[in-house]
Formats: C-alpha cells, sequence, structure tokens
C-alpha cells in the first residue's frame, strides 16, 4: 500500500499496514478477491472516507489491464478523485 501527498505527488510506502490480508476464490473464468484492513491504523475513527475501487491485472502474456468501478477520464488514472464513487 502507498500514500500520496496529493495528486501523483509524493508517493510512500504505508508502513502502518506492511501487508494486506486477503482471501480469494477461483472459478473457471472469474476470481473473487477479499480484503481485510484496519484503518484504525492510518486514520482516526471519525474520518470521513471516500474510496475508489481499482486493480491493476497483469495477464498471463504479462499484458496489464486497468479496472475500476469508473473511469472518470478516457484513460486509468486511480488517482483522480472523480473516480472516488464509494463515500463512508
Amino acid at each position: 500500500m502507498y500514500r500520496f501527498a496529493g495528486y501523483r505527488e509524493g508517493m510512500q510506502e504505508e508502513e502502518q499496514i506492511p501487508q494486506l490480508r486477503s482471501r480469494d476464490q477461483r472459478e473457471f473464468n472469474w476470481l473473487q478477491v477479499q480484503f481485510e484492513l484496519d484503518l484504525s491504523l492510518i486514520l482516526p475513527p471519525s474520518s470521513a472516507l471516500e474510496l475508489g475501487v481499482c486493480a491493476v491485472v497483469q495477464g498471463r502474456d504479462r499484458t496489464l489491464s486497468y479496472w475500476a468501478l469508473t473511469h472518470p477520464g478516457t484513460e486509468a488514472d486511480f488517482h483522480d478523485r472523480a473516480g472516488f464513487t464509494i463515500s463512508i
């Protein structure tokens, strides 16, 4: 996990969460992945959250594809807050 100071600025590894726990289920043509993340390690409990669900997937032929609930522009940009579609 990485944290950013601003839009595509100041990227640094998130040291409070050294490893993201996950579970996966696989079938012939689908993959389901569940992640557990203790946000209290990096945010105060009263913090509002804006989330963008996204992934970069590398195929067996090593090509990359970019997935998100929405891409607000013509190209994938996971840093664009317009793509943060979940508010908690």
